[in-house]
């Protein structure tokens, strides 16, 4: 390995930044969703009991927008084999 070569131990590395930046948006939308979602619910909690301690039901609504990205993430992926398989088939042929 020459010198200014980065190792890669991560498969995510090097890979296509459009899908790593799809990965991170639907990893920071979940999570963003959820905390505001969780604490609202815990405000009502305060606000009635005195206590955020109790159960919260989360609605599976919450969960689409992250699910969106994944299978969005999925479709580019899909995509860019498909595009890599058209690329090979054309120069080999």
């Amino acid at each position: 390995m020459k010198r200014n070569e980065k190792a890669c131990n991560n498969p995510s590395e090097g890979s296509n930044p459009s899908l790593s930046a799809i990965r991170y948006l639907q990893s920071m939308i979940g999570a963003l969703v959820l905390k505001n979602f969780i604490r609202r619910e815990e405000e009502k909690l305060w606000r009635t009991t005195g206590s955020i301690e109790g159960e919260i039901l989360v609605p599976r609504e919450l969960d689409r927008p992250a699910f969106l990205f994944f299978v969005a993430k999925c479709v580019f992926l899909i995509l860019g084999f498909i595009f890599i398989g058209v690329q090979l088939m054309t120069s080999l042929f």
